[in-house]
């Protein structure tokens, strides 16, 4: 069984006893939150309706994602500039599928 979720504007395709790195959540670890937005589910059943699917989520831990370099230059001036950014994720253990 799996389901199509989505999360802070962004999709993913999940299964039970599945680790999920999204953005940041405002939650703690150990915390257990249950996500609505789901968008298609397939399973045994043939007739399962997405809109009475709760996907049932822990949080395992909050980390920073790898470093990504921003250069910018400009051709036959002297303008160089170099930036760094890490996006701070939340791992996220997917329970179980319930369809109500």
């Amino acid at each position: 069984m799996f389901a199509i979720i989505k999360v802070g504007g962004k999709q993913f395709k999940v299964s039970p006893e599945q680790e999920l790195d999204i953005d940041l959540l405002n939650k703690q670890e150990g915390d257990s939150f249950e996500i609505s937005d789901v968008l298609l589910v397939s399973g045994e059943k043939l007739n399962l309706d997405p809109k009475k699917t709760l996907v049932k989520c822990e949080v395992v831990k909050h980390f920073r994602g790898p470093k990504l370099v921003v250069f910018k230059n400009r051709q036959r001036h002297t303008f160089r500039k170099k930036k760094g950014h890490r996006q701070d994720y939340t791992r996220v253990k997917i329970k179980e599928i319930v369809n109500n």
